[in-house]
């Protein structure tokens, strides 16, 4: 539920068959059979117990709350063995602390993030209330467990967006991630958890491992090479001592003429890390017959936000894929320094 386009499940759950459901769907994705387009407060297309298991991983939080109670009937009709919620709730300072993280990101950004501003919007939902609703309306077992030290998260969240727009620092971050998914997450709980999980079995014959560790097992080593990355990679964007200017990177587009993408058929433009593109033109006069096209923004990892791309007088929007592993609001996640934005020409009427 709230699949958004990322598959990430099938990664975890390989042998699964995996169906992914949201209200809204890019055009790629709308006739794609493992996607279903629709409101999760009221399935109705969905008939009872149609699904062993539904999980919805930080979407509660963003259904408005007088819908919240449809929500959770909805997830218990269409399930046959139990389902899952996933999120932060209003507790242990967890409003609080996504306040200060907005705030964060707003004064680097000049704007709200969007999701973190929608968790304000909608207040964030009670524990107890969502437990005792599901206790009293519901024929099942439920366990209920955190992870996710506030604390963490808020360091981890502001990390993110401290070097968001520095494509160096992103790959100096995702060093740091692969630390702590090796080193830290087990471990990562304590008294104030920001993300909550209530697992509903309506079999009641589920037999949970849950997070045995906590924080205070972390052994002072690890918890010091995590701690010094935190903030080595601060001091690097404050102080701005990567020296971008000395950059080989380009900009390249490649135009596909019918005979597919080759060097020969590119054109390509040195940039530094420094700059930052408002707007980039390729002289395209001399190109008939053009197929598709491959714009690479960049020949390192990087965060892109495509705003608009035209051709003459044509935006091109629906015919837009890239080999990004995340992509949210018109930024683009390139987890390899080979990122590929395709724009399919010939698709268009």
């Amino acid at each position: 539920i709230g699949a958004n386009e990322h598959k990430n499940l099938e990664l975890f759950l390989a042998d699964d068959e995996i169906r992914y459901l949201d209200i809204s769907l890019p055009e790629h994705l709308k006739n794609d059979p493992k996607y279903i387009l629709a409101d999760a407060t009221n399935m109705s297309e969905i008939v009872d117990r149609t699904f062993d298991v539904v999980i919805a991983l930080d979407v509660f939080e963003h259904i408005p709350s007088k819908l919240r109670n449809n929500f959770l009937n909805e997830l218990y009709r269409v399930s046959k063995v139990l389902f899952i919620i996933a999120g932060p709730f209003d507790e242990y300072g967890v409003s609080n602390t996504e306040v200060r993280v907005n705030e964060y990101y707003k004064s680097k950004y000049g704007e709200d993030y969007i999701w973190l501003k929608e968790h304000i919007e909608n207040i964030l939902p009670n524990l107890n209330n969502t437990v005792n609703y599901i206790k009293n309306n519901f024929d099942l077992k439920i366990d209920n467990f955190s992870h996710g030290s506030l604390d963490y998260w808020e360091k981890l969240m502001k990390l993110h967006f401290e070097v968001a727009d520095n494509t160096l620092l992103q790959k100096y971050r995702m060093n740091l991630d692969r630390f702590y998914n090796k080193y830290i997450y087990d471990f990562d709980t304590s008294n104030n958890n920001y993300r909550n999980f209530i697992v509903c079995d309506k079999t009641t014959k589920l037999d949970l491992e849950i997070f045995k560790g906590s924080i205070a097992d972390i052994n002072k080593q690890t918890y010091s090479i995590f701690d010094d990355l935190l903030k080595s990679i601060h001091v690097i964007s404050k102080e701005k001592t990567v020296l971008c200017n000395q950059s080989s990177n380009f900009i390249q587009l490649f135009i596909d003429q019918g005979n597919g993408i080759s060097e020969e058929n590119s054109i390509k433009f040195p940039i530094s890390e420094t700059t930052e593109i408002q707007g980039f033109t390729f002289d395209l006069k001399n190109k008939s017959d053009i197929v598709n096209l491959r714009l690479d923004p960049i020949n390192d990892f990087t965060v892109l936000k495509i705003n608009i791309i035209k051709i003459d007088d044509t935006i091109y929007e629906k015919d837009i894929t890239a080999n990004a592993f995340y992509i949210e609001n018109g930024l683009y996640y390139f987890d390899t320094p080979d990122p590929q934005i395709y724009i399919e020409v010939s698709a268009r009427e």
